[in-house]
């Protein structure tokens, strides 16, 4: 995640970093710099994350699939993101399993 658009310019402005997955977990983001200030966002492959308003993963929900959104102004949830929990992408694990 990145607190520019187009993952922080390759990372020369804004703030990026690479979370640890903790899968299921509920991950709120107050006292982080990302906190409501997050412009891009991408699981890793083979996960999805859903993105939520408000902390504790409560409020409205936006889903993100591998490789995610370089760009988060176009759907509304620039700067928006407080929580997030992500986990396997059942889809992926299914195609694969194929």
């Amino acid at each position: 995640m990145c607190t520019d658009p187009w993952w922080s310019n390759r990372e020369t402005t804004g703030n990026c970093r690479v979370f640890p997955i903790r899968y299921g977990a509920c991950i709120s983001l107050p006292g982080t710099p990302f906190f409501k200030t997050i412009s891009s966002f991408g699981p890793d492959e083979g996960m999805k994350c859903t993105v939520f308003d408000a902390l504790g993963c409560q409020g409205r929900s936006f889903d993100i699939w591998y490789p995610g959104y370089a760009d988060m102004r176009w759907n509304g949830w620039d700067d928006r993101i407080q929580s997030y929990r992500c986990a396997p992408d059942s889809l992926e694990i299914s195609s694969a399993q194929g």
